[in-house]
């Protein structure tokens, strides 16, 4: 399926929708603010845990500068706007969002007999057990389980109680990103019932971070 509606991932591995191309696709009459600021309140959902409210400034032919909000809203919240119009279009988007999570949380396949013929060898029956392990090794979820010295910055949070912000956590992630790339220690990838594929820290990386 081609791209619906655009989904942002920053360098935490957060997945998040733009609420005006929602708007935009689900063809609301409705004018955005009015549409999307009572659904909030209606729905209870939570700034910095279900979307983060951006204040903008527009500059106009004339000079003149007003301000406005994009509100990034996370696949789940988008899901439910979608489903509560109750359309045609947003049943198509609902189901978007779907697949694209499930993408998300679907590791890699690699076809091992390609890889075989890219480097000049036949897998033989006697490296039918190494090729069994492999693949058994790659559809293994990377959960936090088995990574216990890496951590999302969910996790972490969690862990050591800092009562982050889902905002907070966005822009920890993109200096934990530089951080890890400075100590030249590997970002891994875990995965997140709420936002599928995300970045998960070294344990070493994330306590010299939050000490500093």
């Amino acid at each position: 399926m081609y791209d619906l509606i655009k989904i942002e991932k920053d360098e935490s591995g957060i997945q998040t929708v733009n609420a005006r191309d929602l708007h935009e696709f689900l063809g609301v009459k409705t004018k955005f603010n009015d549409w999307l600021i009572p659904r909030i309140v209606k729905y209870q959902f939570l700034e910095n845990i279900d979307f983060v409210a951006i204040t903008e400034i527009k500059v106009t032919a004339q000079g003149n500068h007003s301000e406005y909000k994009e509100y990034h809203i996370s696949l789940d919240m988008a899901k439910e706007l979608s489903m509560v119009e109750n359309t045609a279009k947003g049943k198509e988007a609902r189901k978007y969002f779907i697949m694209k999570e499930k993408q998300a949380n679907s590791p890699a396949q690699v076809d091992y007999e390609v890889l075989g013929k890219m480097i000049g060898m036949a897998v033989s029956s006697a490296m039918a057990p190494i090729v069994l392990e492999l693949k058994q090794i790659n559809s293994r979820p990377q959960t936090e389980e088995i990574q216990q010295d890496y951590f999302s910055i969910k996790a972490y949070n969690n862990l050591k109680h800092l009562k982050l912000t889902f905002s907070e956590c966005l822009t920890h992630g993109k200096k934990l990103t530089s951080f890890s790339n400075e100590k030249d220690i590997e970002v891994r990838k875990v995965s997140d019932e709420r936002f599928g594929q995300v970045n998960s820290y070294s344990l070493e990386v994330l306590d010299d971070y939050f000490r500093a």
